[in-house]
């Protein structure tokens, strides 16, 4: 393990500490992130490639692709006809404009057939559950479906989500919440947004799960931090 500075506006990545970042310009943005190299990484990742394959797309069932409606038209109609499983997608947009009222509303759909159990994980990074509540009750939404979880901690929500044998879906509200103890770098910074939303959906894709991540934005309209989420391949911006 070693770590390095990145910067929180464009992350730009330095062996040390600087007082304005070469790249963008911005002062004092520059934050120490630990990370994983030497040969332990090495090793393990040998380890890792021994058991990758491939699937033949003449293999894949058709129903593994089939889209499932979150019965909002508009929604259904910017996801390409509907969810697929283990897809993940970026809902960004400034404060107050709906997101959580939206994602809300779809976990409804996707709890619906499901009365009992954990259909759905929503993930309280923001709010409390009983913001959550009053807001399902406003709505009319009374799934039993639905679980809230009100924690911050990346790697509680994963062992959450590996341990539930039948999830529908996981919504994150929101990413710029989330942190991992492995990182020294605060909630909502770089390394910490990038490597959050890489285990989300690395569990995600081996569980087959629809992720939802709530993205803060700028004033200016972007997505809040470094593009690592909007310019990524975590999803797409709504």
């Amino acid at each position: 393990m070693q770590s390095k500075f990145v910067c929180q506006q464009c992350g730009y990545e330095s062996v040390g500490f600087l007082g304005k970042c070469p790249n963008c310009g911005e002062w004092n943005s520059l934050v120490e992130t630990v990370v994983s190299t030497g040969k332990s990484e090495k090793r393990r990742g040998n380890r890792e490639t021994q058991n990758v394959k491939t699937i033949k797309l003449s293999d894949i069932k058709a129903s593994k692709t089939a889209r499932v409606l979150t019965k909002i038209p508009e929604l259904d109609r910017v996801l390409g006809g509907g969810l697929v499983n283990g897809q993940v997608v970026l809902i960004a947009g400034e404060a107050g404009i709906g997101k959580s009222t939206l994602l809300l509303e779809v976990s409804s759909c996707l709890a619906a057939g499901k009365p009992s159990g954990q259909a759905v994980l929503y993930v309280c990074g923001e709010e409390s559950a009983s913001q959550v509540k009053v807001r399902a009750e406003r709505l009319g939404i009374k799934k039993t479906g639905i679980s809230l979880l009100e924690d911050t901690n990346v790697d509680n929500v994963i062992e959450l989500v590996s341990s539930e044998a039948d999830l529908s879906g996981v919504i994150v509200d929101s990413i710029q919440t989330m942190y991992t103890g492995d990182l020294s770098g605060m909630a909502g910074s770089v390394g910490q947004v990038r490597e959050c939303a890489a285990r989300l959906l690395r569990v995600c894709k081996e569980k087959e799960i629809p992720l939802f991540l709530v993205g803060h934005v700028t004033k200016e309209g972007t997505v809040a931090g470094p593009a690592v989420l909007a310019h990524s391949r975590y999803g797409f911006m709504v």
